[in-house]
């Protein structure tokens, strides 16, 4: 279980590569609203590739990943639903096979809870309750049938998120993991402004307003950090980003490329 407690914390970080309803994206006086039709990183060894799908109210309704090369990465076909009023509703992710669905819960407009299951596999599922505030999610709280739990709190500045700090527990409450991101952004756009969910919600990009430069990441003590240089289009956005990993055992690079696409 303690397996899959650390999936979905990793499930809701990969949110972070703004009042929920028909628009479920920031507003822009501009035209030069895009979103992601691919992205492509780079490696020594190979490609990780994430291509993007939208709906004519441009929803995001297909996310498929695949690699070139040799190097690991998350493979998998992600497929999302929505309400009437735009709000996600579902999430089914395959992988190898294997299936696994997050079903969204809103009250009034807002994400209050989302339950995951596995078909066929009922210990696999756990639920997350969700706290908003100003229109923003600022704590999940995940709950899993052995009774392991986990936290994970936000903060925000300028629609950007700036620190998120994870912790797992176990049955009887004492504190297993800890992880946190503290993030720094630039003053042009980020690249999912309206491909991301306009909520910080698992399996799905988050809309940050500007660009990332640089995370933090502290995993139990240790400490990742990524730097981001940016190459913008016209419209600034990114296209190019030359990504540094910098741990104790070392120094790796990655270029990653965004394609884009007109909004509707």
């Amino acid at each position: 279980m303690r397996k899959t407690l650390l999936i979905t914390l990793f499930a809701l970080s990969f949110c972070a590569c703004t009042k929920s309803g028909s628009n479920p994206h920031p507003t822009s006086p501009d035209d030069d609203k895009l979103l992601v039709e691919s992205v492509t990183t780079s490696y020594t060894d190979g490609n990780y590739i994430i291509d993007y799908k939208y709906d004519t109210e441009n929803h995001l309704i297909d996310m498929n990943s695949h690699v070139t090369g040799n190097i690991y990465e998350d493979v998998a076909h992600h497929a999302y639903t929505y309400d009437n009023q735009g709000n996600l509703t579902k999430s089914t992710i395959t992988r190898s096979g294997d299936v696994s669905v997050f079903d969204y819960i809103y009250s009034n407009g807002a994400p209050i809870k989302v339950a995951y299951s596995q078909p066929g596999k009922p210990s696999q599922g756990h639920t997350i309750d969700i706290t908003t505030a100003n229109n923003l999610v600022s704590t999940n709280a995940i709950h899993t049938p052995s009774g392991e739990s986990a936290t994970v709190d936000y903060t925000y500045t300028n629609n950007n998120k700036v620190k998120e700090v994870n912790k797992s527990f176990s049955p009887g409450g004492d504190l297993t993991f800890t992880l946190t991101f503290d993030d720094e952004y630039g003053t042009k756009k980020n690249p999912y402004l309206y491909s991301g969910n306009k909520w910080f919600l698992p399996d799905v990009p988050f809309a940050n307003k500007n660009e990332l430069l640089k995370e933090t990441g502290i995993n139990n003590g240790p400490i990742t950090v990524d730097t981001y240089v940016n190459t913008y289009n016209e419209q600034g956005y990114p296209t190019t980003v030359e990504a540094t990993r910098t741990t104790t055992a070392g120094t790796t690079k990655s270029t990653i490329t965004y394609k884009y696409k007109k909004a509707n």
